[in-house]
């Protein structure tokens, strides 16, 4: 679902997996892609965060971590820059 663009199908169905299974790592790694798309940085971090560590998705989702926190901090720099003039 996520693949074919139908965001709001496949968060549906990741959350419904969370729902009986908090710890899938799966669904986590789906729905924190989800947020990401969506622009919720801080909570698809906080999703991405709960993908165990032994999980082979943990690698994906140590990326996109990566990646938003990267964002954020870049985003930060640039408001921080134009508030004092540079």
């Amino acid at each position: 679902l996520e693949q074919l663009g139908k965001t709001k199908e496949a968060r549906a169905l990741y959350e419904s997996i969370l729902a009986k299974d908090s710890n899938h790592p799966g669904a986590l790694l789906g729905l924190g892609r989800i947020l990401k798309e969506l622009g919720d940085a801080d909570e698809s971090i906080r999703i991405l965060e709960k993908v165990p560590p032994a999980a082979e998705e943990r690698k994906e989702a140590e990326q996109l971590i990566s990646l938003q926190n990267l964002k954020q901090g870049l985003s930060r720099r640039r408001h921080s820059k134009k508030n004092s003039g540079l």
